[in-house]
């Protein structure tokens, strides 16, 4: 999954270089930290509560500056947890069952929001399609799931920038990711395993971008 991902960003930050090396465009690299609230999960019959630790999210972006206070963006992002346990269902409590990894891709609405302040406030949306990977450590699990689903995903943003130099600006701020609900398969059993909510992925990202 995570080769997936590296070749998949580095399609979009690489070939279109070209392109972006006039004024208006813009590159972003974003990483940051990833929470995923608990899942109600069903499917042959049981059902479970996933619980998941942090994680990590990594991703970057290509854009372009409709006006001063206007951008837009494709985004694509990598973000992974592992599973803390698994309650309920008859299942017991499973305690680090594999982990989950969703990769978004995402078309961005951002908008700068123009202070006379060294920090420039923006807030953003977007809608996209989302990748969901579960990978069930088998030596442990009484579902064991090793499928990924593609799902429609939309997310919510705000934060602050600050420029650093003419073409560079650092930004930190809060990203709101919901992916409407996976339907995975059991691997050993056959059956069909599916959150019953939209996946709730709230995550504190960095940034650095580039600006042509």
């Amino acid at each position: 999954m995570r080769l997936r991902f590296l070749a998949t960003l580095a399609l979009v930050l690489l070939c279109p270089w070209s392109a972006l090396a006039q004024d208006g465009f813009y590159a972003e690299l974003a990483p940051g930290v990833s929470f995923v609230g608990d899942t109600d999960l069903s499917g042959g019959g049981l059902s479970a509560t996933a619980e998941l630790d942090p994680g990590f999210v990594i991703g970057g972006a290509i854009g372009y500056e409709l006006s001063d206070s206007l951008r837009t963006e494709l985004n694509v992002s990598y973000r992974e947890q592992d599973f803390d346990k698994l309650d309920g269902g008859g299942l017991g409590s499973l305690d680090g069952v594999g982990d989950i990894g969703t990769t978004t891709i995402m078309a961005n609405g951002i908008y700068d929001i123009e202070v006379d302040f060294p920090i420039t406030p923006y807030i953003g949306a977007g809608i996209g399609l989302a990748v969901v990977e579960v990978d069930s450590d088998e030596s442990g699990c009484a579902v064991c799931i090793d499928d990924s689903d593609v799902q429609f995903a939309w997310n919510l943003m705000v934060g602050g920038s600050t420029s650093v130099t003419e073409s560079i600006t650092l930004s930190a701020g809060y990203r709101y990711t919901g992916v409407t609900a996976p339907e995975l398969q059991d691997e050993f059993a056959g059956v069909d395993i599916e959150s019953d909510d939209p996946l709730d992925i709230h995550e504190i990202v960095f940034g650095l971008r580039y600006s042509f």
